[in-house]
């Protein structure tokens, strides 16, 4: 049990305990403990904003073959995969060829989002529409649905 005494001394009041301090074994340097903090309303959790709509990012390929004047071809953006230009023409010529029967060479662009390749396609297709002939002859658009493997 604690013994508390009280005295006045030149007119304080001194409080007196047998209190003992007892150290704690520590590996650390001892030092005076920090004030504790007031206590405080934890505020109420923001309510999160769903996230910005990006434009995916990866690798996105829109092919064209269109030195024929009997047709010209034209695929809408597909995802590329891992894939590359070794890849990807040969494929998409092989479709051409076996779906249209296609005799001459072809071309992919590569673009870094689904938003740039379709403003691609796009720009590229209004294009094409403004020629309707090569060399006098007409010359038919054929969209196609070639998916890179």
């Amino acid at each position: 049990m604690t013994e508390i005494r009280s005295n006045q001394l030149a007119g304080n009041t001194v409080i007196e305990t047998d209190w003992v301090y007892t150290p704690v074994a520590s590996t650390t340097t001892t030092s005076k403990p920090a004030a504790p903090k007031p206590a405080t309303a934890a505020a109420p959790p923001k309510p999160s904003a769903p996230a910005p709509a990006t434009a995916p990012k990866g690798v996105f390929v829109v092919c064209k073959a269109d030195a024929d004047p009997h047709t010209r071809c034209y695929n809408p953006p597909v995802d590329g995969g891992d894939g590359n230009y070794g890849t990807w023409m040969p494929s998409y010529q092989k479709f051409l060829q076996q779906n249209y029967h296609y005799p001459q060479s072809v071309g992919c662009s590569k673009l870094p989002t689904l938003d740039e390749a379709q403003v691609y396609y796009q720009t590229t297709l209004d294009q094409a529409r403004l020629y309707t002939s090569i060399n006098g002859i007409p010359s038919p658009i054929v969209i196609t649905n070639w998916k890179s493997k």
